[in-house]
């Protein structure tokens, strides 16, 4: 706290002429100064924020996200229920081999989590994280809508172009199905910064995207359901055994994008219900 300056004027000393005629010299007073005690202030910068209490899962302390609550008035999103929530689903049921998530609010990283491993220790023990990549199967769809409403300009039909069949063996790697590997914060991020400024796409073609749920599940933001304000797409791999990939994208409301990949048999309900379930617990529903 900083402590108050005081500046004390000192009076006159004692002994000066008088006019009409001299006066007995005085000895001068020297006065008594007493300096007063510095009156406690009260700061004034801005109030202290409490911190977040630390997460249940482990993961580092994790602040509220800054702006308003929501532009729609609802409640703010509870950032470590949403994480607690899938960390609890993804361990029911023996949990799975391995799995990363990432939080993304207004471009920015809001939380991130992950555990196990990347592939089995015959394999080699390395481990899974938000920023492990891998094939996202169709989580790719949304992306593959984003790119054509990218570079395609429909205002100008006269630019033509050629309808190609993919052979048969090539169809599963195909941009709008499978062969685009991204990482839970690379799916998150994207999203996060076309939701909040006009760097991928403009506002207009941003807002059809989303209106014409192109690229997201029919069944995205739906009035009077849980997926009202939610929109959302997922990616499942099947390689025979054992072997299977499972991912998801979603954006919610007040700006949150949220990914979580698996790379083994899911935990019992769907990789997007992890999500979502943890999405609207979040939100109070």
């Amino acid at each position: 706290m900083l402590a108050a300056t005081v500046l004390a004027a000192l009076p006159a000393v004692a002994g000066a002429q008088v006019a009409g005629g001299p006066t007995t010299p005085t000895t001068p007073t020297v006065p008594t100064i007493t300096t007063p005690a510095p009156t406690p202030t009260t700061p004034t910068g801005p109030p202290t924020v409490a911190p977040t209490p630390p997460d249940p899962t482990g993961a580092p302390p994790v602040q509220q996200p800054p702006g308003p609550g929501s532009m729609l008035g609802e409640t703010p999103i509870d950032v470590p229920v949403l994480t607690a929530r899938m960390e609890a689903d993804l361990k029911k049921n023996g949990g799975v081999v391995g799995y990363g998530w990432s939080v993304h609010r207004n471009g920015q990283t809001v939380s991130e989590g992950g555990s196990g491993k990347r592939r089995i220790k015959a394999d080699g023990d390395r481990s899974f994280g938000a920023s492990t990549r891998m094939e996202i199967m169709s989580s790719t769809k949304p992306v593959t809508a984003l790119a054509l409403l990218k570079v395609y300009d429909r205002t100008n039909l006269s630019q033509g172009g050629a309808v190609k069949q993919l052979k048969a063996g090539t169809r599963q790697n195909c941009g709008g199905h499978a062969g685009l590997h991204m990482s839970p914060r690379d799916l998150a991020q994207l999203f996060s910064v076309v939701r909040s400024s006009t760097t991928v796409l403009p506002a207009a073609v941003r807002q059809e995207m989303f209106d014409g749920r192109l690229g997201w599940k029919s069944s995205s933001n739906k009035a009077g359901t849980d997926s009202a304000g939610l929109w959302w797409h997922g990616g499942d791999g099947y390689f025979g055994g054992d072997r299977e990939v499972h991912t998801c994208i979603l954006n919610g409301t007040q700006g949150y994008s949220v990914a979580l990949t698996i790379n083994s048999q899911r935990p019992g309900k769907s990789q997007c219900a992890i999500v979502k379930d943890a999405f609207n617990a979040a939100r109070g529903e």
